[in-house]
């Protein structure tokens, strides 16, 4: 297991405006993103199929921005 600070963005906000936010991804041996905590160490919960990511607490949702060093495919 690999714990590493993910950069995410709100949903439906311009990325280049709104400065990106860094929470905690844990990413499992093979570096799928199996968990992710923000600033508060409330989980967000991912929505199937895609690299967004909800927050349990605010319903807000965040698009998540993969490591280099992280394949996306996985």
């Amino acid at each position: 297991m690999n714990i590493v600070k993910v950069k995410v963005h709100k949903m439906y906000e311009n990325f280049h405006r709104n400065p990106a936010i860094q929470y905690v991804g844990f990413f499992d041996d093979n570096n799928v993103l199996i968990s992710l905590y923000d600033n508060n160490n409330i989980k967000l919960i991912n929505k199937i199929g895609t690299l967004q990511w909800v927050s349990i607490a605010t319903n807000q949702a965040y698009f998540i921005e993969i490591p280099d060093y992280i394949s996306a495919e996985n």
